[in-house]
This record gives C-alpha cells, structure tokens and sequence, in this order.
C-alpha cells in the first residue's frame, strides 16, 4: 500500500511539473506594443497564441511589436512561429504597419521571412502603396528593391 502511494505521488508531481506555466496577466498583445519582451517570453512559455488578437483594431502581439518598432519582439515572435501575414480587422499585416514610423528593420526581417508585399488591406493598399501615401520615402525604396529582388529571383 505504502508502495502504491509513493508512485502515485511520484506520477502526481511528475505530472505536475510537465504542465506549462500561466500566462502573464498583461496581455500578449499589450506586452509586444510595450516592449515588454519578458512577458512575451513569458506567454510564449505558456502556450499563449502568438496570433490572438486583441483590442479594437484586432492587432497581434507581431502588428503591435511592428507598429511600435521593437525589433527584438519582433524577431522573437517570428522565431516562435507568429504569422507575417496575419491580419487586423482591417486587413493591415505587421508589414503595413511599419510604415507609419519607417521601422526598416523589422520590415527587412518581416519580408525575409515571407511577408507578402502584395498583400491588400481592406482600403485596397499594399504597404508600398501605404508607402507611397504616406511619403515614406525609405520604405518606398526597401519596398520596390524588395519587389525587384523577388522578379529576379523568379525568373
């Protein structure tokens, strides 16, 4: 009996220690748009879906860390196996959004890792048309190089 109990106990603690940790209260999304990689890290640890979206405009914790410039989110996210080419309620993809502020860096990252440049928010735009729009001018010039680089490496 004694026995039996002690394995039982054994496979209870086991079984305890191979679950995966709570998620943090912050939520994903909130913690990429902070640049609060520790708690990224932390939901990644827990199982959280690095593709939820959240808030009003339905942005993943990938559109905020590309919106807000955090480059090492970023990269973390995409590492993990977040969705370039998710979308928000409107349509907008994580690469759309690093237009606003220029962010190069994470643009490169993101269409080195599939980003679709021809992808269409609901206004009809590509990021380079958003580009365009809105004067980035070192956004343009990534975009159409980036655009070139794909014709050649079609062909």
């Amino acid at each position: 009996m004694k026995a039996t109990l002690s394995v039982t106990v054994a496979v209870a603690w086991l079984a305890g220690c191979a679950s995966l940790p709570s998620p943090p209260k912050l939520a994903i999304w909130d913690a990429a748009e902070l640049g609060r990689i520790e708690v990224v890290r932390q939901h990644m640890a827990a199982g959280t879906d690095l593709n939820a979206r959240g808030g009003i405009a339905g942005l993943s914790a990938l559109h905020q860390a590309a919106f807000n410039g955090h480059t090492t989110i970023a990269i973390a996210l995409i590492e993990a196996g977040a969705d370039v080419n998710a979308t928000s309620f409107q349509g907008e993809t994580p690469l759309h959004l690093t237009v606003y502020w220029e962010h190069r860096e994470i643009a490169g990252v993101l269409l080195a890792n599939g980003a679709k440049l021809n992808a269409k928010a609901r206004d009809g735009r590509t990021p380079l048309d958003w580009a365009v729009h809105l004067g980035a001018s070192e956004m343009v010039r990534l975009f159409r190089s980036s655009e070139l680089d794909s014709r050649v490496n079609a062909e």
